[in-house]
């Protein structure tokens, strides 16, 4: 498969047995750290009082719509596309 520069590394995944006998099943990715997530940063952002600038904006939107037309060219959908689930590169 393809990939894409702002998409993980996606290893497998594994099913396990919980404490209430019932399964889940676990993705194992490339590890991001996060405090690089988009919701974290805005926080810390907010707390000192700095906003992103217009071109920083415009920058991470083109992002997320480029990488959401790659997903959806080899048929993904996210399902749960939030903040916490962007992460930016430094």
């Amino acid at each position: 498969m393809q990939s894409h520069p702002n998409v993980l590394q996606f290893y497998g995944y594994y099913f396990y047995e919980t404490m209430y006998n019932t399964f889940r099943i676990a993705m194992v990715c490339e590890y991001m750290d996060s405090r690089s997530n988009l919701e974290y940063l805005f926080r810390k952002r907010k707390q000192q009082g700095l906003f992103w600038k217009m071109d920083e904006m415009e920058k991470m939107i083109v992002s997320v719509i480029s990488t959401l037309s790659y997903l959806q060219s080899v048929g993904i959908c996210h399902r749960d596309l939030k903040p916490a689930n962007m992460f930016l590169h430094p």
